[in-house]
């Protein structure tokens, strides 16, 4: 039974920490079950395209080495649309003599059956193109499989042995914004485990070529489900990974991340290519696609670069799809020659491990720092570390789900500022209903700031310090009180209590307690001072109050008379010393007071009953202590009046007159 109350305190003072807990772990389950439902999808996918744009400006990204050769709506006029296969044989001609590591045809020719080849008038013609092709081992095009059946002169191309068809498959998602980019597409073999690629996709098969005389291979053993390209050994893109989660958008292929890496992509122009204007160093060792960038072509995707996507004429994040394929290209580039980290969905532990952090932390943020002026900094730079992580993690090649963690990290910042602001609310209500007699602003400003140090359980902890009692008393109170009513005593005694508070409230003092036509009062409390100048202060504080009620209570007295009562006329007993204060009773009635001898010792003071004094027995005697006048360093004329036996004192205590108004401003 003994250790019941402390047990119940303990239980009081986790209390807090055992709620931000909760709302932490409410937090965590409530953001992984809505990005699982797929309603932070659209701003997951928005996030992705943040830190896309950001890492563009990253400084000391390496040159991938991807050029494109535009086919604007100059070139259509000049040289015709479709490109005839003479024309194209000319650029395919005029290109390998640059020497580039890779040359991509990205344009289909919608009036052939075939794409930059096709049945017209002069076979020949396409035949000599064919056989162009054939001489050019790193020319890679695309073909229009899907429509038409490819010709036998055709058909060389496509074979295995020689491998120069790549699919044009682009995979943007469901807001037509192109995110993720693909090897090719995969079909299953029952007889091996390993996956079967179909068809290279335009940029996989460019990389394939440019690198093909590199001796690049993974480091580390490759699982059965990945494809290698040169150094680059990432898992396909699998349902739901990514900014994918709650989304089917994903695993259609060998889909993969598109980190979009270049700022600037060199642009060039087909006519002059033609009329031999391109400097051979931006192509020489460089992929080269050749596509359409005339907006009459309708070849274009949405890029998920924020802000305008490219140099083009093209609007905001609008960009040809030579351009995007382009940027797939030297991705994969840069990845397989290890220049760049390859680019991979992070383990999903690692943004549940994310997503705790940011909620646990948020939660301390939101239920531990109380001040505004500090937790909503706080709150806002913590906003900034998540996409400044995410950020760090997508240069090193890993893609962490950010925006879970920033919504953990709102979420429980605000759960727990409602919490700490109700919670606030009851210790207010609390503190004011202890101090509601008075409590000046500085002093309640004061004491809320320290509310840690200095309460317990919502009550005030008890304070051993050093203050200054000052007690008053109404002299001849019963016989005054028997000549007048109840409700004329009461307005008469408010009219007292109302100038003994203003006094006592300018110079800092709280009301510690009413106690019919008497008063206690204290100075350096509740706060304890820690310093002699401070417990200085306070007597004088305490004698300067003291000396504001003389002065003003003779036109107090004045206007009762003249209103038909008595006038006021009262004794005041001051005392520095140490004491204790603290708050008692219980839940229902709490009471904030002090105790000690200091506080019997003013009460003594006040009620001595010796002799009246030359000049103070009409309206106001203030007696004070030894203790008290050593610290008025003579700015107050006292005159000592003895050592008197005060009564419940077994020493008798050395007491002073305050003789009359201070001759200037009492320093306090």
């Amino acid at each position: 039974m003994p250790a019941a109350p402390a047990s119940r305190e303990r239980r009081l003072e986790i209390g807090p920490f055992v709620i931000l807990l909760l709302i932490a772990l409410l937090s965590l389950g409530a953001t992984i079950l809505l990005r699982q439902v797929g309603v932070l999808r659209p701003v997951e996918l928005a996030g992705y395209d943040l830190i896309v744009t950001l890492a563009r400006q990253l400084p000391d990204r390496p040159d991938p080495g991807v050029v494109v050769l535009g086919i604007d709506s100059r070139d259509k006029v000049a040289f015709d649309w479709p490109l005839p296969d003479q024309v194209v044989m000319e650029v395919v001609e005029k290109l390998a003599r640059l020497e580039p590591a890779a040359i991509g045809l990205d344009f289909f020719r919608g009036d052939r059956p075939v794409g930059p080849l096709g049945a017209v008038a002069d076979p020949a013609e396409t035949d000599r193109l064919v056989a162009r092709l054939e001489a050019t081992p790193n020319v890679v095009l695309i073909l229009d499989t899907f429509r038409f059946e490819l010709p036998e002169r055709l058909t060389r191309l496509a074979s295995p042995e020689i491998d120069r068809v790549a699919s044009p498959t682009l995979v943007p998602d469901e807001d037509d914004v192109l995110r993720r980019g693909i090897l090719g597409d995969v079909f299953p073999d029952p007889e091996v485990a390993e996956p079967v690629l179909g068809l290279w996709s335009l940029a996989a098969a460019l990389v394939r070529v440019a690198t093909a005389g590199e001796e690049l291979v993974p480091e580390g053993p490759v699982a059965d489900d990945v494809m290698p390209l040169g150094r680059r050994a990432v898992p396909p893109l699998a349902v739901g990974a990514g900014p994918y989660a709650g989304s089917d958008m994903a695993g259609g292929g060998y889909e993969f991340l598109a980190s979009w890496p270049v700022a600037e992509l060199p642009m060039l122009r087909l006519a002059d290519l033609l009329d031999d204007r391109v400097d051979p160093d931006l192509v020489r060792g460089r992929i080269v696609l050749v596509g359409a960038t005339a907006r009459s072509v309708g070849d274009m995707v949405t890029s998920p670069i924020l802000g305008r996507a490219s140099k083009s004429a093209l609007p905001g994040r609008t960009v040809f799809g030579v351009e995007a394929h382009a940027q797939l290209a030297a991705q994969l580039l840069m990845e397989a020659r290890g220049q760049v980290p390859a680019l991979a969905p992070a383990p999903a532990a690692s943004w549940v491990a994310a997503l705790a952090l940011a909620s646990f932390s948020g939660a301390a943020v939101g239920g531990l720092i109380a001040r505004p002026l500090v937790s909503l900094p706080v709150l806002m730079l913590g906003c900034l570390v998540w996409p400044a992580a995410a950020l760090a993690a997508f240069s090193a090649g890993w893609w962490i789900a950010w925006v879970p963690s920033l919504s953990g990290w709102i979420l429980s910042a605000v759960l727990a500022f409602v919490l700490v602001a109700s919670r606030e609310r009851r210790q207010r209500a609390r503190m004011a209903g202890l101090f509601r007699t008075y409590l000046p602003p500085s002093v309640a400003d004061t004491l809320w700031a320290s509310r840690d140090r200095l309460m317990r359980d919502g009550r005030p902890a008890p304070q051993s310090m050093v203050a200054s009692v000052l007690f008053s008393d109404i002299r001849g109170f019963t016989t005054v009180s028997e000549a007048m009513s109840p409700a004329e005593l009461l307005d008469w005694l408010e009219a007292f209590h109302a100038l003994m508070v203003d006094c006592i409230a300018e110079q800092g003092g709280i009301v510690a307690d009413f106690m019919g036509d008497g008063m206690m009062a204290a100075f350096g409390v509740p706060i304890p001072r820690t310093d002699p100048a401070g417990e200085a202060a306070d007597a004088r504080a305490a004698v300067a109050a003291a000396l504001a009620v003389r002065r003003r209570l003779p036109l107090l007295s004045a206007e009762l008379i003249r209103s038909g009562r008595p006038g006021i006329a009262i004794r005041i007993g001051i005392h520095t010393g140490p004491l204790v204060a603290g708050a008692i009773g219980g839940k229902a009635r709490l009471q904030y007071t002090i105790l000690g001898d200091t506080v019997n010792t003013a009460a003594r003071l006040e009620s001595w009953s010796g002799p009246t004094f030359p000049g103070d027995e009409d309206h106001c005697r203030i007696l004070i202590s030894e203790s008290t006048l050593r610290h008025l360093d003579g700015h107050v004329p006292a005159t000592p009046v003895g050592t008197l036996p005060l009564k419940g004192k077994t020493r008798p205590v050395s007491v002073f007159r305050i003789l009359g108004p201070s001759p200037g401003p009492l320093e306090v």
